[in-house]
């Protein structure tokens, strides 16, 4: 889908010890993350995934998942702004969407 940019890479690296390239949305996940009503995202929200993952400043290191990979959480930081939860897959260098959904709004 998109390659993550130098700036990007170093801070993954920093934060999982692995060196990844590029940024992979595969059909499952977008599946998923668009059949819950609860996510409110459309198909426009996935063209800004490259854009939120290179760009934001707020991203953690989340618990792993059921393969054992590492899960980075990447928050867009705006009002009702998208949740990025991505996979890292080590062997491939890529980071890879699990899912993603709106924030709630502030009420």
């Amino acid at each position: 889908m998109a390659r993550i940019k130098e700036e990007t890479k170093n801070h993954i690296k920093d934060l999982t010890g692995n060196d990844l390239k590029r940024i992979v949305v595969d059909t499952c996940s977008v599946k998923h993350s668009l059949k819950k009503d609860e996510h409110f995202i459309d198909t426009e929200d996935f063209k800004k995934i490259p854009s939120i993952v290179n760009k934001t400043k707020s991203v953690s290191l989340e618990a792993k998942n059921h393969f054992d990979n590492k899960v980075i959480k990447f928050t867009e930081e705006k009002e009702n702004g998208l949740i990025i939860i991505m996979e890292v897959r080590a062997k491939k260098g890529e980071l890879a969407l699990i899912t993603m959904y709106r924030q709630k709004k502030s009420r």
